[in-house]
């Protein structure tokens, strides 16, 4: 298991805030650490201590990468195999493994709220082949960008499948109603 990342606003340094310095955590801080936490780290040839503020952190392990490769395949298997309802739970828990490994409660409960409205939409997004390819695109392009630990590409991928997901409802939304 490697260890969680932190993005670390460092005290003194010509870009204290425009460049976060990158920091392994300590394992027995895992659980404790947060985004605003403030840290003593080694700056420097001479690893003098100084503060920092802790701007992002990477919580995600190689285990949970697996994870995700695992649902990934298991995903693309049952579009394969057009098994909708297979789909479908590959789906969710491909959506519950990255909102878990970020361990904000927030964006876990909210996920959580909201479960059988995304539900409904999913199982319909899902049941048109055509659009269950975008989403093994889009899962890929996700993947990938975690796999890399590229946060910045992460980040734009979710977004863009947000978006492909909202201009899809707006789409059906409209066609009900012609």
């Amino acid at each position: 298991m490697n260890s969680m990342k932190a993005g670390v606003a460092v005290s003194l340094t010509a870009y204290s805030f425009d460049k976060p310095y990158t920091y392994s955590v300590p394992d027995e801080y895992n659980d404790s650490i947060k985004v605003g936490s403030r840290v003593i780290v080694s700056f420097g040839k001479g690893n003098r201590k100084r503060v920092g503020i802790v701007l992002s952190l990477e919580r995600m392990t190689d285990e949970d990468i697996e994870d995700l490769k695992i649902l990934a395949d298991e995903f693309k298997q049952f579009h394969i195999e057009r098994n909708i309802q297979g789909m479908i739970e590959k789906d969710i828990e491909f959506h519950d493994k990255i909102f878990v490994t970020t361990k904000n409660e927030k964006l876990y409960q909210i996920s959580q709220s909201l479960r059988e409205q995304i539900y409904r939409f999913r199982v319909r997004y899902i049941s048109e082949y055509d659009q269950s390819k975008n989403l093994i695109m889009e899962h890929d392009k996700i993947l990938k960008a975690i796999i890399n630990r590229d946060r910045k590409m992460a980040y734009n991928y979710g977004w863009e499948h947000i978006d492909n997901l909202r201009k899809h409802v707006k789409n059906s939304v409209k066609s009900k109603t012609e």
